[in-house]
Order: structure tokens, then sequence, then C-alpha cells
């Protein structure tokens, strides 16, 4: 039976935090038992500032020490496997990042690792762990599983097919057309990327504004995932019903993507009445996603031709008199 279990709660790193968890260091008596002998030593001769450390460190997942002397060893991920739990008297501690809702010591002070769990991510991988507590046998347990991880520069965002990995490219004076788009996410081991989510949309709209600057005096547009299949260009398209299909949110299945974990399409939303095909005279092939603000053309109808929306554009055109495509959203599977 553990004589002392007490909680220490830091504020330093807000950005650990979720809406409704935090992470926290649970501070007890154990023994590493099964462990990786290449993990951290920290130089330290302070108990406190050795848990503050595993603490500040998104790679730590737990810290021990003998009680005297202090010597701060510091397990990441797969590096710990078991711990013996003891009592106060065998000089021995540990500390358990944990994530928790709760601020307070738990009132079963024998029970506050049951099935606690934590995250833990390093310059490669996300990891999850479990913390399984052992009564009968006085041991705590701990397995991990892989979380997708981005590159540096990479933002990551989950759909149903999978992880997948989005940057924006661009600025204020760059243009380019389609092919030149694509080719330049082929040269960064990816593609253009489609927009599977509304959370998806919002980060293109926020970070091609924030590519273009806060005074970009115009309308402007970024190359996104989708050229019109060929029968639905052909004499007789009107025949073929996949090529009618013009709903605003759901399949688009006159375009074909080399974005392959599309599925719901739900982050791509139509212009008014688009797409419209050869309406102007020429056909509009692929996919831009407009970026326009209220203040570049402040009487424009932004209710039916909102920011973010997206509409069929020439494949070939980088300029035109009204507007330019000024970059390229690029995606690819997370590792």
């Amino acid at each position: 039976m553990l004589e002392i279990v007490f909680f220490v709660f830091i504020s330093l790193l807000p950005s650990i935090e979720t809406q409704t968890e935090t992470n926290s260091m649970v501070v007890t008596y154990g023994q590493p038992l099964d462990y990786s002998e290449d993990h951290e030593v920290y130089a330290t001769s302070f108990w406190d500032n050795c848990v503050i450390y595993c603490y500040s460190e998104s790679s730590c997942v737990a810290a021990y020490s003998p009680a005297s002397p202090v010597h701060c060893q510091i397990f990441g991920a797969n590096q710990l496997q078991s711990v013996r739990r003891l009592n106060s008297s065998d000089g021995q501690l540990v500390a358990f990042k944990i994530q928790a809702s709760y601020t307070t010591c738990p009132a079963a002070k024998e029970q506050p690792l049951a099935n606690a769990y934590g995250t833990s991510s390093d310059s490669t991988r996300n990891y999850t762990y479990m913390i399984n507590q052992d009564d009968p046998n006085d041991m705590w347990y701990l397995t991990y599983n892989n979380i997708s991880k981005c590159d540096s520069g990479w933002s990551l965002f989950k759909r149903p097919k999978g992880y997948w990995c989005m940057q924006i490219f661009g600025g204020p004076s760059e243009k380019f057309n389609q092919a030149e788009a694509e080719a330049q996410c082929n040269s960064r081991t990816a593609t253009l990327s489609g927009l599977e989510s509304q959370e998806e949309r919002s980060f293109v709209i926020d970070s091609a504004t924030s590519l273009l600057g806060s005074n970009y005096p115009n309308f402007s547009a970024f190359w996104l995932s989708g050229i019109r299949k060929p029968e639905c260009e052909l004499d007789g398209w009107q025949d073929i019903s996949y090529c009618n299909d013009n709903i605003e949110v759901g399949e688009i299945r006159q375009f074909t993507f080399s974005d392959t974990y599309l599925s719901t399409y739900s982050g791509m939303v139509w212009d008014y009445n688009q797409p419209d095909r050869n309406a102007a005279g020429y056909w509009q092939n692929c996919i831009q996603i407009w970026i326009r603000e209220e203040y570049q053309v402040p009487n424009y109808d932004y209710t039916r031709n909102p920011n973010g929306a997206i509409d069929d554009a020439p494949c070939d055109e980088a300029e035109n008199p009204y507007y330019a495509m000024r970059g390229y959203v690029c995606g690819k599977p997370a590792e």
C-alpha cells in the first residue's frame, strides 16, 4: 500500500492544455523495472526541478530519482514499460505525466493512476500512452500508440481516410497556373489538396490571408485539387448524369482529384451558380478557392459569394485583368 500520493499541478505551459483537460504530474513512490537504457539524464540536484523539467518537455512521459541524492532520469515514449509501486520508506520517487480534468488531488488516493493516460511527442512522432495499475502485483504498466505527424511547417487534419498534412504556398506578387502549382506540390512529395472539412477550409482562408498581407488590394485565388473529367467537357456531356452534378456540399463527381484522401468534400463550398463550365466562352476545368475580403470591394455580394468559396477556373491561367492565382494548397498523408 502506498503511504503518500500527491499531485503537482504546474501552469507554466498553457499551450499543452486542452479545452477540458490539462497535463499534470502525479508524484508517488516507485522504481522503473522494464525500461530503455538510452533514456535522458537531466542534471539537477533538486527533485522538484526534475518534475518540472518532465512537465515542460513534450517528449517526457515520466521522471524518476532516488530521494537522495537526486539523480533525475527522464523517460520518453516507448522508453518505460513498467514501474514497481513502493512505499515512502523505500526512498524512490517517480512522477508520471497524465492528462486530467481535475485540479485537486482525488479522494481515492490509492487509485490516481488507474487507467490514466497522456500524450508525448518527439521529433518524428506523436504518441498516446495508457498507464494500467496492477494492484495484486503492485505494478504500473505503460503501453504506447503512435499518432501520425506532419513535417515542420505542415498542419495535421484528421480525415475519415486517415491523417492529412496541409501547407499553403504563395504570396502577394506570386502567380501560378494549375500545372505549375501541381508541380510545386509534387516537388514537396505532396499534391494539390482538396478540402475535406470546414476546419480545413478555415485553415486555408486564414493562411492565404496571412500570406497575402493585410493590405492586399484585390480579390485573389489559390489552386486546389480537382480537374474536370474529359468526358464532362466533350460534346454530349449534358447527357452524362455526373457531369451535371452541381451540389454545393458533397461528392463533386464531374472532377477527378489528385488528393485521394478526400471522401466528404464538405469543405468545398461552391460560389453562387458555380461551377459554370464554359459559360464564359472557354472551359474552366480546374478548381480554385477565392480569397476576398470586404474592404477590397465593399459593395460586393458576399452572401452569395463568400470568402473561401470555390470556383472552376481555366487551368492554364495564372492571371487575368481581374485577379491573380497567388498560390496553391498542398497536401500529403501524415507519416
